[in-house]
């Protein structure tokens, strides 16, 4: 909390900022935990690394939604978001590597501690 402070104590000095370590008030605690679940339990993809481009195939377009597309639709009834995420890097790294040009996707994750399954009536069992 910051509040201003009279130097001299007669109510007439030089006032200046001051940070206390006193409690914070309700509308501060309301602000932190808005703040708080703003930013829980995201899972946020980038098709690749800040600072770097995208590539795309002229016949099937961007890498990353394709491999998305493309191990969503074969491993969303068995396996959970990381999983199929990672498969999603692994094809990627393989058409780089084929092809010679790179392409490195990112995941951030907030708050994120579970497996999201798509099809969770499939994986009861496991």
């Amino acid at each position: 909390m910051r509040e201003k402070i009279d130097e001299e104590g007669s109510g007439a000095g030089i006032t200046k900022d001051v940070a206390t370590d006193s409690a914070p008030e309700a509308a501060e605690e309301s602000q932190l935990a808005e703040r708080t679940a703003t930013w829980s339990d995201m899972y946020i993809a980038y098709a690749v690394i800040s600072g770097h481009s995208a590539l795309r195939d002229e016949n099937i377009g961007s890498w990353f939604l394709s491999a998305v597309f493309t191990v969503f639709s074969n491993q969303a009834p068995i396996e959970h978001l990381d999983r199929m995420m990672e498969l999603v890097h692994a094809e990627i790294l393989q058409n780089s590597a084929e092809l010679g040009h790179g392409q490195t996707p990112t995941v951030q994750k907030y708050g994120w501690c579970k497996c999201l399954y798509f099809n969770p009536k499939y994986c009861l069992s496991s």
